[in-house]
């Protein structure tokens, strides 16, 4: 059936369906035992602190978002869907509820670096009071727009031929109401997420380095930051989110915002190769907070083997 689905598309279009859902399927594989492995290191790494509450549940939210890719992936190939509509109304709770926490997940991991750098002297009670508050929303908003997406969503035929959409209405309406909603989901889940990590990323440069906790002393000017900084992984994680989002998420909020024609079709058309870029991201966040993980783990015992020689110094040599 792939085959029969491939030849009914364009030659061009038939390459790019293929690169994406290969580039789809490796994300899958590779995130979903990434995030688990980021949960596990994250559990058992007391030295991350309050951080490790955001990867833990930001990771937990990538794995949900990235279990309905599988059916992407053999829809995109089979130019239809192929499953029940149980499954589509899952796919689509999933794939948009997943997503709007990881986006959340990751604004609170910016406010807590940006606290934990600006405001060295925060309590202990106050970033726990944070993390909880932040997860909370995450996972309320989560729950709340899952139902009605459950229950809105489902399978479409096609017209002109037998082809099958699933679809979340009215997200998919072209309806005034439709286009309110689409316009505010891109919002909620893209636009603001990404002003609000950008705005906490200027506003920690802005602070100056100071005493990171459980790091001996921050960087002198000049000297090379590592991966184990947490300004450095707040950048990495911004700097991956907006790279992968703002090319998928862009050509829809033009199309919503501005007169239908005023996007050109060539840069819509461009839209199909954007597909598989959320699912990267996915991938590749537990990727980057494994390594911080790592690089931290080695400054810390680093400095501590410091620490502890400059504390002891050798013993004279005593002559025989």
């Amino acid at each position: 059936m792939a085959a029969a689905a491939a030849a009914t598309m364009e030659p061009g279009m038939s390459l790019l369906v293929t690169a994406e859902a290969l580039v789809m399927s490796l994300a899958f594989m590779n995130g979903f035992v990434a995030n688990v492995m980021a949960i596990v290191t994250a559990a058992f790494s007391p030295h991350l602190r309050h951080t490790r509450v955001y990867i833990i549940n930001r990771a937990v939210a990538d794995i949900l978002f990235l279990l309905p890719v599988p059916l992407d992936v053999a829809s995109h190939l089979q130019d239809s869907w192929v499953f029940s509509p149980v499954l589509c109304k899952l796919r689509c709770a999933l794939a948009f509820t997943g997503l709007l926490a990881s986006s959340s997940l990751l604004v609170g991991l910016a406010l807590e670096v940006y606290v934990t750098l600006a405001r060295p002297r925060a309590s202990r009670k106050f970033h726990s009071a944070l993390a909880k508050v932040v997860c909370s929303l995450a996972w309320a908003a989560f729950l709340v727009l899952t139902l009605p997406i459950l229950i809105q969503s489902e399978v479409l035929k096609e017209v002109s031929r037998e082809r099958f959409h699933c679809v979340s209405l009215p997200l998919s309406l072209a309806t005034p109401a439709g286009h309110v909603l689409r316009f505010l989901a891109v919002v909620v889940a893209f636009l603001v997420p990404l002003l609000a990590c950008w705005l906490l990323v200027r506003l920690t440069a802005s602070s100056g380095w100071q005493h990171v906790v459980g790091v001996a002393e921050s960087p002198t000017k000049g000297q090379p930051v590592g991966l184990w900084h947490p300004r450095k992984f707040q950048l990495y994680l911004v700097g991956v989110f907006t790279a992968c989002h703002l090319p998928y998420w862009l050509p829809q909020l033009l199309k919503e915002s501005l007169r239908e024609g005023v996007v050109s079709e060539t840069a819509m058309s461009l839209f199909p190769a954007t597909m598989c870029l959320p699912s990267v991201c996915a991938a590749v966040n537990p990727v980057i907070c494994l390594l911080f993980n790592k690089a931290l783990k080695k400054r810390m015992l680093s400095e501590r083997a410091e620490a502890v020689a400059q504390e002891q110094p050798a013993i004279p040599l005593q002559p025989l």
